[in-house]
Parts: structure tokens; C-alpha cells; sequence
């Protein structure tokens, strides 16, 4: 069952900035997210830290984020 949060605007991407999460990718994801014009959100830990870089899609957790992954979700 997907994790869900509510905590970003609809439509937004959120990664995690949390610390691990940042230091596996989650800065440098969210400056390529902003960078193609997508609306992104730095979210607070999110308890994933196994799984890091976190981000969110629609309030559903993408584990291990990349900016492929994200592609193949409803961003």
C-alpha cells in the first residue's frame, strides 16, 4: 500500500530533504525537477530513509527517485 501525504500543493513535486535523502540525490533532484519547469517542493523527512531519494507524486511516495522514475509517473 503506497504512503500518502497531503502536505504540498496538488501538482507539485515533493523530495525529500531530509539528511540522508539529501545527501543521496534529493538536492540535486529537486534543482533538475526546477530546472525543467516542474513545480517542486522541498517535504520534510519522510521516514524512507532505506529508499533514499524520496519524492512524491500526487501525495504517493517514488522510492529511490530518479528523474527517470519520475518520468513514468503522472507528474
Amino acid at each position: 500500500m503506497p504512503v500518502r501525504s497531503d502536505t504540498f500543493r496538488e501538482g507539485a513535486v515533493g523530495v525529500c530533504h531530509g539528511p540522508r535523502c539529501r545527501d543521496y540525490g534529493g538536492s540535486a533532484l529537486a534543482g533538475l525537477l526546477q530546472a525543467q519547469g516542474f513545480l517542486c517542493e522541498r517535504i520534510p523527512c519522510q521516514s524512507l530513509c532505506s529508499y533514499s531519494p524520496v519524492a512524491r507524486v500526487n501525495g504517493i511516495a517514488v522510492l529511490r527517485a530518479s528523474m527517470q522514475k519520475l518520468a513514468g509517473t503522472s507528474v
